[in-house]
């Protein structure tokens, strides 16, 4: 979206300037040109959706034309959902010759994309980012997607995120350089103390050890694991104890816990220890660049 600017002058100065760019980018309005795609796109899908391919011919292209015929059951109702489902189909098919051989134009295809880039680019101009070949799930790595039909979003989004959680650094940069492309663009550039909000957390969840040891609800690892005071399951997103990461002594519930920062967060591995005595002004949390208090 434009940023408005103290200066009103400078603002409508900024906007007609984008509007400039957009009309001569693409010869008319955003709005024109994303209505002649979805014209396109129920043309183009119009004449797949009445055709039939031999069996066991190309799966891919198999799933689209049953997927459009019974969306066509009801045009009216599914018209959103069949152009949605053509362009997803015109980036997520390989074999784009033999979808063109469906097709009385085989040009329509590569119209579209570069309509549909062109549109893409005119709307970045206005700080608006959108996933240009498909939705999020797409990218995802950890589940198998069927890219006409997504169904269970939310679980799949919880189960990327524990997977993005468990890798480092390098490994999220090499599985999830296209969609980190997208992301660098669309937020600001900022930095981001990672050491501090973290050290934040970690007082809040070594208080609730603190208090559940002290109620000698926790005697050891299994127990601080299952505990609802301490909620590892939770803060386990960020670190992990050990087997042998807890030792407690239960006559005077003294104690000393040991836990691993996940490399994800700051982009090393950090063992980070606390006692009884701990508190928010004496704990420290070594930064990966130096000490920080």
């Amino acid at each position: 979206m434009l940023k408005y600017r103290k200066n009103k002058a400078h603002f409508k100065l900024c906007k007609s300037s984008v509007n400039k760019f957009i009309k001569e980018s693409l010869g008319t309005s955003v709005a024109n040109c994303i209505g002649k795609i979805q014209s396109e796109l129920v043309k183009i899908a119009d004449e797949i959706a009445q055709k039939t391919l031999p069996d066991n011919d190309d799966d891919d292209l198999t799933k689209l034309i049953d997927h459009l015929k019974e969306l066509y059951r009801d045009k009216t109702k599914n018209l959103e959902n069949i152009r949605d489902c053509l362009l997803l189909a015109i980036y997520g098919i390989k074999d784009k010759d033999k979808m063109k051989s469906l097709l009385s134009n085989r040009n329509e295809i590569d119209s579209i994309q570069a309509q549909h880039k062109k549109c893409l680019q005119c709307i970045e101009s206005s700080n608006i980012f959108i996933i240009p070949d498909g939705e999020l799930e797409h990218y995802f790595k950890s589940s198998t997607v069927d890219y006409l039909n997504i169904t269970d979003k939310d679980k799949l989004f919880h189960a990327e995120r524990d997977h993005i959680l468990r890798l480092d650094k390098n490994d999220i940069e090499s599985k999830y350089g296209n969609l980190l492309t997208l992301l660098k663009k669309s937020i600001p550039h900022i930095n981001v103390d990672m050491i501090t909000h973290i050290r934040h957390t970690l007082v809040e969840w070594i208080q609730s050890v603190q208090s559940a040891i002290s109620r000698k609800e926790v005697k050891d690892v299994e127990t601080l694991k299952t505990n609802a005071r301490v909620n590892y399951n939770l803060y386990s997103q960020l670190f992990e104890c050990a087997d042998k990461g807890l030792q407690v002594n239960v006559n005077d519930n003294t104690f000393i816990c040991t836990i691993n920062l996940k490399p994800s967060l700051i982009g090393r591995e950090l063992n980070v220890s606390f006692d009884h005595s701990t508190t928010a002004h004496n704990f420290k949390l070594e930064n990966p660049d130096g000490p920080m208090p």
